[in-house]
């Protein structure tokens, strides 16, 4: 079962590391993991790490 769940076409996501907004450019994620990409900073322990996914979805009615 993936980790991260509701990634694809219709989706995008977000990453905040102690409550700020990150650049698209230095992380990628996929349903197996977040990667960050180093930038020469240091992410120290307790730091909230938030990651989130919006997944927009469509329905037809009749």
């Amino acid at each position: 079962m993936p980790f991260f769940q509701g990634l694809g076409l219709g989706s995008c996501s977000d990453l905040y590391i102690n409550g700020i907004l990150q650049p698209g450019g230095i992380y990628s994620v996929c349903p197996q993991a977040l990667n960050l990409n180093p930038v020469g900073g240091v992410i120290n322990a307790g730091k909230p790490v938030i990651l989130k996914i919006v997944e927009i979805t469509a329905q037809i009615l009749p």
